[in-house]
C-alpha cells in the first residue's frame, strides 16, 4: 500500500544513541509511511506510537527492558529490535516482545518490509476500539497446538460473550471455518510439522472464511513474524499485556461505517 497523504501518518519511535543508525532507521520507516520521532533515550519521547524500533544497547539500559516498559505503559503498540548483538539469552528475551532483525544491512532491509506490513495493516481500516464493558459479540476461531493455551484463550474470549470454536490442528480449524465462517481467527504460528498458522491465515482470508486474523504466538522466528505481520496483528504470548491486547484486537470494530462513531 502506498502511503496516503490525505490521512495522518502513524507514528514510529526510534530509540538509538548512534545518530547515523538513527538516521538509517528513520529513512526506512519514513519510506514505509511513518512519521518518525528519533530519540536517544525513551524518556525524551511524547507517546503514543504505533511502532517502536530499538537497539539492544541503549543509554537507558538494555533495549529489551526499555521495550518492555514502553509496551507496558502503552507508549508503543509494537516493538522491533535492530541489533548486531549475539547474546542468545538477550536475543530470546527480545524475541518474546517483537521481531529481532540482526546485522545492520540485513536488518535495515528487513525493517522496511516489516514496517510496510504494519503500515498496511493499520490502514486497512480506521478502527475504533469496541467498548470493553459491552463488546459486540464475535464468532471467533482459536487455533493452537497447546491444549492448555487453547482452553485458556477460549475461556477468556467466551467470558467476554464471544462465540468460540477451538482447534488443535490446521485441518480441524479449516473444517470449522468451512462449516461456519468467523469474524476473527486467533491463530498460533508454529504448529508442528505441516502447515503453520500463516498458511492457515492465507487460506481463511483468501476463501472468505474469516474477516481478519490475529496471531497469538510464542514464536521467536523473525522470518515467520515478518510474514505474519502482513496478514494481521501479531501478539507475543510472553508479553504482560498479551491478554489485554488479544481481547482488544478481537473486539476492535473494523467496519468502515464504524470509523466515524
Amino acid at each position: 500500500m502506498t502511503p496516503d497523504c490525505t490521512t495522518p501518518r502513524p507514528r514510529a519511535l526510534v530509540v538509538e544513541d548512534s545518530p547515523i543508525t538513527q538516521s538509517l532507521l528513520a529513512e526506512q520507516l519514513e519510506a514505509a509511511g511513518f512519521d518518525v520521532t528519533r530519540v536517544t533515550t525513551a524518556a525524551d519521547c511524547e507517546p503514543p506510537f504505533a511502532l517502536g524500533v530499538l537497539g539492544l544497547e541503549l543509554p537507558d539500559g538494555r533495549g529489551e527492558d526499555v521495550a518492555q516498559t514502553l509496551l507496558a505503559r502503552g507508549i508503543v503498540g509494537e516493538v522491533v529490535f535492530v541489533t548486531q548483538a549475539c547474546d542468545a539469552d538477550r536475543l530470546a528475551h527480545a524475541a518474546a516482545l517483537g521481531p529481532v532483525l540482526q546485522g545492520e544491512a540485513a536488518g535495515l532491509d528487513a525493517l522496511q518490509g516489516l514496517a510496510q506490513g504494519v503500515y498496511d495493516r493499520l490502514h486497512r481500516a480506521e478502527p475504533s476500539r469496541a467498548s470493553l464493558t459491552q463488546p459486540r459479540p464475535r464468532r471467533v476461531l482459536v487455533l493452537d497446538d497447546e491444549i492448555l493455551t487453547l482452553r485458556a484463550t477460549a475461556r477468556v474470549l467466551r467470558s467476554r460473550g464471544h462465540e468460540v470454536q477451538t482447534a488443535l490442528a490446521p485441518l480441524e480449524a479449516l473444517a470449522h471455518a468451512r462449516r461456519q465462517p468467523v469474524q476473527v481467527a486467533v491463530l498460533d504460528i508454529e504448529l508442528g510439522p505441516g502447515p503453520n498458522g500463516i498458511d492457515v491465515a492465507r487460506r481463511l482470508l483468501s476463501r472468505g472464511l474469516t474477516e481478519r486474523v490475529v496471531f497469538y504466538t510464542g514464536t521467536a522466528d523473525t522470518s515467520l513474524y515478518l510474514q505474519a505481520v502482513h496478514h494481521g496483528r501479531v501478539i507475543p504470548k510472553a508479553s504482560d499485556r498479551a491478554t489485554e491486547w488479544l481481547v482488544g484486537d478481537v473486539e476492535i470494530d473494523m467496519r468502515p461505517e464504524a470509523a466515524g462513531h
